[in-house]
């Protein structure tokens, strides 16, 4: 068996509608197959609104790329998480909220700089949707080196 080179965990607990544009943004991943297991280790945490059905539909059409857990509600997003983390394979790991999503070459270029760059830790940039805002300090340029104190990491 191929270990994927970024295994993506997503805690789900009552996310619908945003869990499908989370879902559909792993499915469009420009990273080859089999270099990526959005285990989306899916973690159904004891979703009511119908995300452990979806996580299901997903895993059934996209076979290889998703793994789903259900498990009971444990009142917050770590149980799943760390779960999610037991279950991962792969030379990295990526934290997804369920109301998160991707751009389509986003996996492949955090790889891509996390080889080049021989980096135990890649901070992906985020953007702020619907009023929400992202500080973007950190995010000015790719930069193989950025010190904790001395940038807006703290802040990211």
């Amino acid at each position: 068996m191929t270990v994927p080179d970024v295994p993506v965990v997503v805690a789900v607990y009552d996310t619908m509608p945003y869990l499908t544009a989370c879902l559909d943004s792993l499915v469009g991943q420009s990273l080859a197959p089999g270099r990526l297991e959005a285990v989306a280790v899916a973690v159904d945490d004891g979703s009511t609104d119908g995300g452990g059905e979806l996580l299901d539909e997903y895993a059934a059409r996209h076979p290889g790329l998703f793994r789903v857990v259900h498990q009971a509600d444990s009142g917050g997003p770590a149980g799943p998480t760390n779960h999610g983390m037991e279950l991962a394979r792969g030379r990295y790991a990526l934290f997804l909220g369920a109301d998160d999503w991707l751009g389509p070459e986003a996996l492949e270029r955090l790889v891509a700089d996390a080889d080049a760059w021989g980096s135990d830790v890649v901070v992906p940039k985020q953007v702020g949707v619907n009023g929400r805002l992202v500080p973007q300090g950190i995010f000015h340029a790719n930069a193989e080196s950025v010190g904790f104190a001395d940038s807006a990491l703290a802040w990211a």
